[in-house]
């Protein structure tokens, strides 16, 4: 049974819903077919138009190519300095390209610059290559990572973004997408590279230049991919950051270049100009964060939330959340550190806004007989001296 303790606290901001808030279209010109814009961390939609509408979405596609490199680095399984043989297959890719050598080595900092700063299309089938085989491989994994990323409109069939019937996402899908690239902070090493000269093993140079012309004339824009196909239209996804606070614009289906910049410049400046961000808000003291422990060699435990609650806030609004931790009266020992007993649920205007799981701070072993045998002598020879205390005094 669980021991619920309500509480109302009167704040002065608007808490928004999480990503399954239904915003409201923003007030700036439409040359997209569908956008949406949403905050990095917590993923909350801002506003959209037409976000769960499938369609192309190109190069856009590159950013899954991205997003599982970057994890296989932060494992430990990639290395930048790793090299990357590339095959022919690779090589004939055809749309966009570095145009790097059949046979030749190159490293996979180079083939990720090249991704990034060309929207190199033979260079993320020598990625997949590397990282699964084949291109075919590593589409499996794509699709295995956006199932487990909650974009269930989205099925990639190849690495690329290049043309194909089935390869279709939504602007909901490829905000996800963005969200979970931009985590990885050697992204932006890469991604505000303005020109580069991409050197190959033979001694020859390609000029690269970023197919992202907001990176230089947007304000504070420092991500994330273009894409353009003719049945895609013009695609892009545009991240900025100010004040701690990470806005990513996504518009599929633009009909010119300047108009997909331009949407995505002025969702991004709305966004900024209606709302700041605010994190790090805990349990009020109010709550009992401990739980006591049955057959224990301790007698509670203390718990924590295992994560930041992220404030996004409408400027200039007020409104109020009601908290509530819920948590068991009792459990059982033994309990480990770090495991979850509980939930702090925080609500505005009716709705679930937040659920932080509760875990313990420390691990708590299940009391043996000798445990079991101290305590009944300790609390017998405490009773013994209050008994005779007690008389004396008498």
């Amino acid at each position: 049974m669980r021991k619920t303790i309500a509480l109302v606290l009167v704040l002065l901001f608007v808490l928004l819903p999480n990503a399954a808030y239904a915003a409201e279209k923003a007030p700036v010109e439409e040359h997209c077919r569908a956008y949406i814009l949403v905050e990095s961390k917590t993923g909350a939609v801002l506003a959209e138009s037409c976000a769960d509408d499938v369609m192309p979405m190109a190069s856009l596609t590159k950013m899954m190519t991205l997003l599982i490199l970057f994890e296989q680095i932060a494992s430990g399984d990639v290395k930048l300095t790793d090299t990357v043989t590339v095959s022919q297959n690779a090589a004939d890719t055809t749309g966009s390209k570095a145009f790097i050598d059949a046979g030749a080595s190159y490293t996979v900092d180079q083939l990720i610059r090249s991704i990034i700063v060309g929207s190199a299309n033979d260079s993320c089938v020598a990625i997949a290559e590397f990282l699964s085989g084949s291109e075919e491989a590593f589409v499996l994994k794509m699709n295995e990572r956006a199932q487990a990323l909650g974009m269930t409109s989205t099925t990639f069939c190849n690495a690329t973004g290049l043309p194909h019937d089935n390869h279709v996402s939504t602007a909901r899908d490829m905000a996800a997408l963005s969200c979970a690239l931009v985590h990885h902070d050697m992204y932006f090493d890469y991604s505000t590279i303005w020109i580069d000269n991409f050197a190959h093993p033979s001694g020859r140079e390609t000029m690269l230049a970023n197919t992202n012309k907001l990176i230089r004339y947007g304000t504070g824009v420092d991500g994330i991919k273009t894409g353009f196909t003719n049945a895609a239209g013009f695609c892009l996804s545009a991240s900025s950051e100010r004040d701690g606070m990470r806005l990513i614009a996504v518009v599929l289906g633009g009909s010119t270049s300047k108009g997909r910049f331009e949407q995505a410049s002025q969702l991004l400046e709305w966004g900024f100009a209606n709302y700041e961000y605010k994190e790090e808000l805990l349990p009020p003291e109010e709550f009992s964060l401990r739980v006591n422990i049955t057959g224990g060699r301790e007698d509670y435990v203390d718990v924590v939330p295992e994560e930041k609650f992220m404030l996004l806030m409408q400027k200039g609004s007020d409104g109020e959340l009601i908290h509530r931790v819920e948590l068991p009266q009792s459990v059982a020992a033994p309990i480990a550190q770090n495991q979850t007993l509980g939930v702090w649920i925080v609500e505005h205007e009716g709705q679930v806004v937040a659920e932080i799981p509760l875990s313990t701070t420390a691990a708590v072993e299940r009391a043996t007989f000798s445990d079991c045998l101290e305590r009944i002598l300790k609390l017998w020879y405490t009773g013994s001296k209050t008994a005779e205390d007690a008389k004396d005094i008498a």
